[in-house]
């Protein structure tokens, strides 16, 4: 089966596009039924090619190389059918499946600024409609997609992701400098407004009555300064870091309003961080009874999840419930499902 595939992110940093695209593409290199042409407009970085894979790069505008340039190479190319990320153009005369992370974009447009707002409402839709399967992370994402869009069920297929290995594989370093000797709660992610970093913020100062130097770590692009001197803001942190930061840290702090998945829960549980998150979205499909969830907007439940922790017997729980968790969520296991729909694509043409 020659799988030609949109490689554009594997080519981004920190971001969770890059991680599901390279786990993936890692997966599928591992099987022996399956071709992968990698296709962007931009270089891929050596180490994301796997032995079964062979790189196209055609540098081009974003929208037409979506538009034009994949459809093409893919027909050119003799692709079986095509992987792709919401944007399914109508030029393609090949099967074409389509990755969708979520629809928070309809949950709540106010998280988007208007441009993608627009576009995401009238993209999506038609491409969902134009491709031959459509995968979706998670069982609560099939749900959501389905309230939100007019498309056949049985199109729409939940292909689970698995806890991500990257972090697992590096030497941790470099939290020190940053951190000093004082306990922090860890969120990942930056200042989308969907991300709640103000009740995070909020929780954080409560919990710090019961534990005075506990500071809050906020990785990832920020659009504002923080005042507060329990706040520590360096950025995006690069994998041995960030690794680092996961294994000292008190906590991952996770007052998403709305997950897809959650490849950073799987993360954090993965490398023994206890986790205190939202009950919204997938977040409990995804860490079952693995962690301490709370409403988003109630900044006291937070603190006192964070708070609770202070306790050994209730944090080693947390810690032995969340390496179990992850365990089961494999990338191996999603691309089977992958493959899955590939063939279903593939019989539908």
């Amino acid at each position: 089966m020659r799988v030609a595939i949109d490689a554009r992110s594997l080519s981004e940093r920190f971001t969770s596009n890059r991680t599901y695209w390279s786990e993936l593409v890692t997966a599928l290199g591992r099987r022996g039924d399956v071709e992968l042409l990698l296709i962007s407009n931009t270089p891929i970085p050596p180490d994301e090619v796997p032995p079964n894979g062979r790189t196209i790069v055609e540098p081009a505008n974003g929208r037409w190389f979506s538009y034009a340039i994949l459809p093409e190479i893919a027909k050119r190319e003799g692709a079986d059918v095509v992987h792709v990320q919401y944007t399914v153009s109508p030029r393609f005369r090949v099967p074409v499946v389509t990755m969708v992370h979520d629809v928070s974009f309809f949950i709540e447009p106010a998280w988007f600024g208007m441009k993608d707002r627009f576009l995401l409402q009238r993209t999506v839709p038609a491409a969902c409609r134009r491709a031959t399967r459509v995968i979706v992370p998670s069982v609560t994402c099939r749900e959501e997609l389905l309230s939100f869009i007019d498309v056949a069920p049985d199109k729409v297929v939940v292909t689970l992701e698995g806890t991500p290995t990257r972090l697992l594989g590096v030497e941790p370093n470099g939290i020190g400098p940053i951190v000093g000797d004082q306990p922090y709660v860890l969120l990942v992610g930056g200042a989308s407004p969907r991300k709640n970093l103000a009740s995070a913020i909020e929780a954080v100062r409560l919990a710090r009555k019961a534990l005075p130097d506990l500071r809050l770590l906020v990785t990832g692009r920020l659009g504002a300064k923080y005042p507060e001197d329990y706040i520590l803001t360096p950025g995006p942190l690069d994998e041995a870091v960030l690794a680092a930061a996961y294994r000292r840290a008190h906590a991952l702090l996770h007052p998403s309003y709305h997950e897809g998945f959650g490849l950073t829960l799987l993360e954090a549980m993965a490398m023994g961080c206890p986790v205190v998150a939202s009950d919204r979205g997938a977040i409990p499909e995804i860490v079952g009874d693995a962690a301490i969830l709370c409403d988003p907007n109630d900044a006291v439940a937070m603190a006192d999840g964070l708070v609770q922790l202070i306790n050994p017997a209730v944090r080693e729980e947390m810690i032995r419930n969340g390496r179990k968790r992850a365990a089961g969520f494999t990338w191996d296991r999603t691309a089977e499902l992958t493959v899955q729909a590939y063939r279903e694509a593939m019989a539908q043409s």
